[in-house]
C-alpha cells in the first residue's frame, strides 16, 4: 500500500532518491539493540510502529534521542517516527495517528448521516477500551469543533484505567467523564450514548464483544469498531445492526492513520490536496485488496 502511494513520482522522494516501504520484524528481545541502529542510518526517513511497541517506544524516546509531538506526550502512546531536518542535523520525532484518524473517518461518516460539518461536537460516547488507540481517540476528540459532550470509557484493566484517568488530567476539560467496569453504570452510560466505540481487538479473530448485552443499544445509534479484518463485521457490530443502529468498521479510519503517516514523512501533511489524493488513493488500493466496509455507507 505504502509502495504503492511512493510510485507516484511526485511523492516518491527524499533528498532526491526514491523511496520505498519495508517491513522489518524485530522480535521484542532484539528491540533495543536494532532500532537504535534504525535511527541512525541515512536512509531512514520513517518508522511506521505496530504493537507492542507503540508505548515502549514513548517510554524509552529519550533514551533513543526521540523528541516526542505534542499528540504522542499527551497519550504516552507512538504509532511512527518521522524525521525532520535542522540547520546542523537532522532529529526524530514521534507521534501517533490513530486518533486523528478514527476523528477524520468518523467525521467523513457521520457527515453523510447528519449533515453538520462537526458531526462529533457535543455527541454522549461510550468508548470501550484504554489502550493506545483510545487514548490516541481521547487526544483527538480535544478540541473545540469535536469536544463530546460526555465519554464514558470502559476499561477492566487497571492500569490502562489509570492511564486513561492520567490522559483526562491533560485534556477534555469540561467534559462530563468517568472511567467504568461497573456492569449497570456501563449499560445505563450506551443507552444513552449517541455514539459507541469498540477500541479493543475483541471480535477481531474470535466471537467475543465488549458489550455482552447488546439490547441496552439505542435504535440509529452510531457504532464503530476499529477492527476491520479479517472480517469487516464483528460480533459486537452485528449485535448493534440487529438493535438498529448505523455500523461502521475500521477501513475508513486505517486509510486515513495511513495517509497521516505518509504526509508527514513526506512533510506535506498540510497540503489538502496531497492529502485528499492519498487518501482516495490508499482506500481504493485496500477496497482493490478485498477489504470492505461493514454495510454500505449512505452517500
Amino acid at each position: 500500500m505504502y509502495n504503492s502511494v511512493f510510485q507516484d513520482s511526485r511523492r516518491s522522494t527524499f533528498d532526491g532518491k526514491s523511496s520505498v516501504f519495508l517491513p522489518l520484524e524485530i522480535k521484542v528481545d532484539q528491540f533495543n539493540r536494532y532500532f537504535p541502529e534504525l535511527l541512525k542510518h541515512s536512509q531512514v526517513y520513517g518508522i511506521n510502529i505496530t504493537t507492542p511497541y507503540k508505548t515502549l517506544i514513548t517510554a524509552r524516546a529519550a533514551q533513543y534521542g526521540i523528541t516526542l509531538d505534542r499528540r504522542a506526550k499527551r497519550t504516552s502512546v507512538a504509532s511512527f517516527c518521522y524525521k525532520l531536518k535542522g540547520k546542523n542535523e537532522a532529529r526524530w520525532f514521534a507521534g501517533v495517528a490513530d486518533g486523528e484518524g478514527w476523528c477524520r473517518a468518523a467525521e467523513e461518516l457521520l457527515f453523510k448521516y447528519v449533515h453538520i460539518k462537526t458531526p462529533l461536537h457535543r455527541k454522549r460516547i461510550t468508548l470501550f477500551g484504554a489502550g493506545g488507540a483510545g487514548r490516541a481517540i481521547l487526544e483527538a476528540l480535544d478540541l473545540p469543533s469535536r469536544k463530546p459532550s460526555s465519554i464514558t470509557i470502559v476499561e477492566p484493566s487497571e492500569p490502562r484505567a489509570a492511564d486513561a484517568k492520567r490522559v483526562f488530567k491533560h485534556i477534555l476539560s469540561g467534559v462530563d467523564h468517568e472511567v467504568q467496569n461497573h456492569e449497570s453504570r456501563v449499560y445505563e452510560a450506551v443507552q444513552n450514548s449517541d455514539i459507541l466505540i469498540n477500541a479493543t481487538e475483541l471480535g477481531k479473530a474470535n466471537q467475543e464483544t465488549p458489550l455482552i448485552n447488546s439490547k441496552v443499544t439505542r435504535p440509529g445509534t452510531f457504532v464503530f469498531d476499529l477492527n476491520w479484518w479479517p472480517s469487516p463485521r464483528t460480533l459486537f457490530l452485528d449485535d448493534a445492526k440487529r438493535r438498529g443502529a448505523f455500523i461502521f468498521n475500521g477501513l475508513r479510519m486505517a486509510a486515513h492513520v495511513n495517509t497521516i503517516i505518509i504526509t508527514k514523512w513526506i512533510g506535506l501533511n498540510k497540503d489538502e490536496g496531497v492529502t485528499t489524493a492519498i487518501y482516495k488513493k490508499i482506500y481504493a488500493y485496500a477496497v482493490r485488496a478485498g477489504f470492505r466496509e461493514a454495510e454500505e455507507v449512505k452517500e
